[in-house]
């Protein structure tokens, strides 16, 4: 749905310096080796709708069994050649493209309303700050000299020639500044000669009538320029709603459209059709792609036991996953997403500045506004999680006396830890938040500041922050692998010289080695990552799943 690869999980497993601070067991490659538990590909030819009907089941079996299952991409193509098949698509998509040219109409009308009031409501929000905490227009904490310029030029110019102030500048030079001078307190002849000395007579009545039509103005336009102000703030709300609906029910349609291609619309897609031997020239056939990410919490058998020790803590966002990870740019997420490092400055509560990133403030999102919960198949007691990378691709040919559909299942099953999980969720967010791009790039609602972009030495933030969140500890992932590879070695030959004495000693004194284990997850390979987490997983999690599909192929 968005061109955009996906970021591979690396392998922090056996051998690797990291493992400890993350657990990334990979699978092998398919065919390295049989019985593999991680890694299967499965393959069904029938009759038209038999591969489809596998898939629904397949989605159904692995929510019903507590797995959470969501379409990360997709993308159809048909050829014109089949043509029951390209004549239903032709028309779905012409009827989304109708309904989306309609929708952007309407919300264009809308975008176009919003824009009117909204000027219309910055006009009247200067104009009441103009009133701002003064009751009376004369007040010295009001913005009189303002008022009485808009007076000037949009309420006592429409008076005629030969009365109003402009009209009769010629015949007293001053009469514009002088009736500027005055305040609410000159409202008698007498006041304003002793307030402007030297004026004539004739000036000083003028100035005072003057003085009175601007306050009795000012008493009428102050209430109702706060009632205009209400009501525009009503209708700026309204359309601002409206403009929010048209978006989100719109979106649906248009993601639905962008995974339509036919006849191989894209660039891409005339690419890969050019190497799948399913798409032969002059024949009827289609091509569907579909990516499934399927997650669960995972716990070890020991972590099941009960036991009087206190729960510890393990942040779900650590140093190691949000530098050399999430935001390293050359093996990181930030190498497809390098907005994950620009920077963000917001206020708490207490008004102090706070200096960020983007990064910082979607996993904050993530973490802190409940999203990390059981409903979204996240679990905060759990340290590991299983999860699939389920790739569909269903093909289907017409040819003359007969026509079939193909479908096939690469199932690759991950044990990783909770905070490798943060990637993956991270990266969700983000591909969410590139097709949430494309529908306001559609809909022509601006969100990103093209001035603090182009123009940036206008839009640049002089105020400095009071205090800032930064993890970065200036390593990227291939130094920080090196670094923590050659620390642990060498912490390992230390506690294989020292023996096992240390071991007895530590033991009586009911300190265990904790300081030698490497991060926050589980190190030791062989013993327990393959005994308790590999070996469960391929029992409980990848066979069953392995299992339903071969079944529903009615292979035994």
């Amino acid at each position: 749905m968005i061109d955009k690869e996906f970021w591979q999980l690396p392998n922090i497993s056996k051998d690797s310096p990291l493992l400890g601070l993350a657990l990334c067991a990979n699978p092998a490659p398919f065919g390295t080796y049989d019985g593999s538990n991680q890694n299967i590909e499965l393959n069904f030819t029938g009759p038209p709708g038999s591969a489809t009907g596998i898939y629904f089941s397949l989605v159904s079996f692995l929510e019903k069994s507590g797995f959470k299952v969501r379409k990360v991409d997709e993308s159809i193509s048909v050829t014109p050649e089949h043509q029951q098949y390209y004549q239903l698509v032709t028309e779905q998509k012409r009827q989304l493209e109708g309904v989306i040219k309609s929708g952007l109409a309407s919300a264009a009308a809308a975008v176009a309303d919003a824009s009117l009031v909204e000027h219309d409501l910055r006009k009247y929000r200067e104009i009441l700050n103009y009133f701002k905490e003064g009751v009376n227009v004369g007040e010295k904490k009001g913005n009189e000299h303002s008022l009485r310029a808009m007076f000037i030029d949009q309420v006592d110019v429409h008076t005629g020639d030969g009365i109003s102030l402009r009209s009769i500048v010629q015949r007293w030079p001053t009469i514009i500044a002088d009736f500027m001078k005055l305040s609410i307190d000159e409202n008698s002849i007498e006041k304003v000669e002793s307030k402007l000395k030297g004026i004539s007579k004739a000036e000083s009545v003028i100035l005072t009538t003057k003085n009175k039509l601007f306050i009795e103005w000012g008493e009428m336009f102050k209430g109702a320029a706060m009632e205009r102000y209400n009501q525009l703030k009503s209708l700026s709300d309204s359309r601002k709603k409206t403009v929010e609906e048209y978006r989100n029910w719109i979106k649906p349609y248009i993601a639905r459209f962008k995974s339509m291609k036919l006849g191989h619309e894209s660039n891409t897609g005339i690419l890969e059709s050019s190497k799948s031997p399913y798409e032969l020239a002059g024949q009827a056939s289609f091509y569907n792609a579909i990516t499934l990410w399927v997650w669960k919490a995972y716990m070890p058998s020991e972590f099941r036991k009960p036991s009087t020790e206190s729960t510890y803590s393990v942040p779900i966002a650590d140093a190691f996953i949000v530098n050399t990870v999430i935001k390293d740019k050359k093996t990181g997420l930030a190498n497809l997403y390098p907005q994950l490092n620009e920077k963000t400055i917001k206020k708490d509560k207490k008004e102090n500045v706070i200096e960020s990133t983007v990064a910082d403030d979607m996993i904050g999102e993530i973490i802190d506004k409940g999203f990390w919960n059981a409903d979204n198949g996240l679990d905060p007691n759990s340290l590991y999680y299983v999860f699939f990378e389920i790739e569909v691709e269903r093909t289907g040919g017409k040819i003359p006396g007969y026509e079939f559909e193909d479908i096939t299942f690469s199932v690759k099953a991950y044990m990783i830890s909770q905070n490798v999980m943060l990637v993956k969720q991270l990266e969700l967010k983000l591909r969410e938040k590139e097709i949430e791009k494309y529908f306001d790039q559609i809909l022509g609602i601006q969100k990103e500041d093209a001035v603090k972009k182009e123009y940036p030495e206008l839009a640049e933030n002089k105020e400095e922050p009071a205090f800032k969140i930064d993890l970065d500890v200036g390593k990227p992932w291939k130094g920080y692998a090196e670094s923590a590879g050659k620390f642990f070695k060498g912490l390992d030959a230390f506690f294989e010289g020292v023996g096992k004495g240390a071991g007895k000693m530590f033991s009586g004194l009911g300190l265990p080695l904790m300081f030698a284990k490497r991060g926050n997850y589980v190190s030791d390979f062989q013993d327990t990552i393959v005994e308790f987490f590999l070996k469960p997983m391929g029992t409980d999690y990848f066979g069953p799943v392995k299992g339903f599909i071969m079944d529903q192929m009615g292979v035994g």
